[in-house]
C-alpha cells in the first residue's frame, strides 16, 4: 500500500511539473498589447525583455474572409532587462496582403498597467 501511495504521490508531482515546462515551450501564442492600423500596415505592442524584436515572431494566416492573423511568438526573449512592451511595425507587403486587405487579430489583447513602452 505504501509503494502505490509513493508512486501516486511520483506521478501527481511528475504531472505537475510536465504542465510547467509546457507554459514554456515554444512556439506559443504571443501576448499582444495594443494594435495600431498605420497607412502601410500596422503596429503591435508586445511584452519584451530586451531581446524581442521581429524575428522572435510568425504570423500565422487562416486564408478567410476577412483574412484571421495570430501572431505566435517563435522564441522566450531571454535578456533580464526589466519586462517592458515595444513596438513592432509590419508592412502588408511583407505580411503578403494587399493595402485593402480585410483581416482581424485572432489573439486577445492583454491588459497592463506596469510595463513602460519604448520604441
Amino acid at each position: 500500500m505504501k509503494w502505490l501511495l509513493a508512486i501516486s504521490i511520483a506521478f501527481t508531482v511528475f504531472s505537475a511539473q510536465a504542465k510547467d515546462n509546457q507554459k514554456d515551450e515554444y512556439p506559443k501564442e504571443a501576448n499582444v498589447y495594443g494594435y495600431m492600423p498605420t497607412q502601410d500596415g500596422f503596429e503591435l505592442l508586445v511584452e519584451s525583455n530586451g531581446c524581442t524584436d521581429k524575428s522572435s515572431f510568425m504570423m500565422v494566416m487562416l486564408e478567410s474572409f476577412p483574412v484571421q492573423m495570430h501572431v505566435v511568438r517563435k522564441v522566450a526573449d531571454t535578456c533580464e532587462m526589466e519586462r517592458h512592451l515595444k513596438k513592432l511595425t509590419y508592412t502588408y507587403k511583407e505580411l503578403g496582403l494587399n493595402q485593402d486587405s480585410q483581416f482581424y487579430l485572432i489573439n486577445k489583447l492583454q491588459v497592463t498597467s506596469t510595463s513602460q513602452l519604448i520604441q
